[in-house]
């Protein structure tokens, strides 16, 4: 019985890490397209 918890703690952990992951994924993906949004804008005014 034991042994499960702490397997389901584990996987827990684990899940935690990958939603994190994925999420700054996420986060990062937008601010590069934002990023190159903005410098595409900067040099067609310029």
């Amino acid at each position: 019985m034991e042994s499960i918890k702490a397997q389901n703690t584990q996987t827990a952990g684990l899940t935690d890490l990958l939603n994190f992951f994925a999420t700054s994924l996420l986060a990062g993906f937008a601010s590069a397209i934002v990023l190159a949004g903005i410098v595409l804008l900067i040099s067609s005014a310029g």
